[in-house]
């Protein structure tokens, strides 16, 4: 995954309100998706990529309410968001 990609998907999971950095939001794949302006294959497998790292920049798991697939933005993806855009 390009750099450019996996910063719009850490983007795309981070919540609008992070007083202190400390608020995260979660997100379907689609809603991922669309903040990131990707198709949504395409984000599911690059938030999967994203989880799979050591350490993980993300979280997913799957709400048995919805059957929805939610996503969280890790602090290492907070880390990885500010070294991207430096």
């Amino acid at each position: 995954m390009d750099d450019e990609t996996r910063r719009r998907l850490l983007r795309a999971v981070m919540g609008e309100d992070q007083p202190g950095r400390g608020r995260v939001r979660r997100w379907t794949v689609l809603e991922a998706a669309e903040r990131a302006g990707l198709v949504l294959s395409h984000a599911r497998r690059g938030l999967r990529e994203l989880r799979d790292q050591e350490p993980p920049l993300v979280w997913g798991d799957i709400d048995a309410g919805i059957g929805e697939e939610l996503w969280w933005l890790l602090p290492s993806g907070l880390n990885e968001l500010d070294r991207l855009e430096a």
